[in-house]
Order: structure tokens, then C-alpha cells, then sequence
């Protein structure tokens, strides 16, 4: 995949010389170098740096967010961190029409047991018959622009590995989008 074309590169200040960082704003500051410490500055007026400084143009120091930089991709302007979003859409909207899916939530599991959305919205469950079983238009509706801790996972493919829950070491990567 050739380099996406940044149009404005993106910025955070690097809070290694400020007495109490944890105060630092996690914002995001666009433009040129000089524009963001500018930009850094006046949110962050309070700061104070190791020295016992106030933050300033000439002590501030911040650092490249390569992330969160705004690029044209497939002729979109994004933020580079929504590439990964878009390639999954994609995909999503590419599976089989005849086939029916399962959606792991992999933030946690029961032991072993994968956790899967529930019936009808009705949470997450370890049991695969109390499970969403979802088909390609429900995928795609639910799960465009959706979280990337949400895996979707060929019904198939999840109910080989059923022993009396589904354990996440008979799962194979490649079947899941």
C-alpha cells in the first residue's frame, strides 16, 4: 500500500520535562511545528516544567502524533488512526450473503470461554445457544464503523469448536474478520 498523502500533521505535547504531567490536556494539536507549540501553550497555561518554569514557546516541547495526522485516503480526508476502521468495513460489506456469523467481544472472556453478543441485544453470554446468531445485512448494519474489540467470527467455523462452551483455543484466525 503506497503512503497516504498527509494534508496536516499532528502533534501532542511530550510531557517528560513537566513537573506534573498527569495535568497535561491529552489534546491533539494541527499545523506546523511552531503552530502547535503555540496552540500547546495556551490551553496549558498552568504547566510547569521540571525547572519550576512556566510552560512557554521556548520550554515546551511537544512530539509528532503520526496517528491523528489528517491524510487522503481513497479520496477521503481521515485521521490516520480510521484506516484500520475503513479496511474492516470493507470487508464486512464483502462477506458471504448465504453464510451466518457470531460476534466476539475479545475486551474479556470466562476462562476459557469466549464471550459472545447475546440474543436480541441481550448482553454477553458464554453460551453459544443463547447467542446472536447474525446474518451478512445484520453484520454490516451492527457493526460498520463499529469497535475493533468486536471480532466477527463464521457461525461454522465457532460451532466445530463447541465443546459445552467455546473455548478460544479451538478458534483459528483466519476465520475471523
Amino acid at each position: 500500500m503506497k503512503q497516504p498523502e498527509i494534508i496536516t500533521k499532528a502533534w501532542v505535547i511530550n510531557t517528560d520535562n513537566l513537573e506534573e504531567s498527569w495535568y497535561c490536556n491529552d489534546n491533539v494539536y494541527y499545523g506546523t511545528r511552531g503552530h502547535a507549540k503555540n496552540m500547546a501553550v495556551c490551553d496549558n497555561d498552568a504547566m510547569l516544567t521540571l525547572d519550576n518554569e512556566e510552560l512557554s514557546l521556548l520550554n515546551v516541547r511537544i512530539k509528532r502524533h503520526k496517528q491523528s495526522d489528517i491524510i487522503i485516503y481513497d479520496g477521503e480526508r481521515i485521521k490516520r488512526y480510521q484506516i484500520a476502521q475503513l479496511e474492516r468495513d470493507k470487508k464486512l460489506k464483502l462477506l458471504p450473503d448465504n453464510k451466518y456469523y457470531y460476534v466476539q467481544d475479545m475486551r474479556n472472556y470466562v476462562g476459557n470461554a469466549v464471550l459472545w453478543h447475546g440474543l436480541n441485544g441481550g448482553g454477553y453470554v458464554t453460551d453459544l445457544a443463547k447467542a446472536h446468531k447474525y446474518t451478512k445485512d445484520e453484520v454490516v448494519k451492527d457493526f460498520t464503523n463499529g469497535r475493533d474489540t468486536d471480532i466477527i467470527w463464521y457461525a461454522d467455523h465457532v460451532e466445530k469448536a463447541i465443546r459445552q462452551y467455546v473455548d478460544a483455543q479451538g478458534l483459528k484466525k483466519e476465520f475471523c474478520i
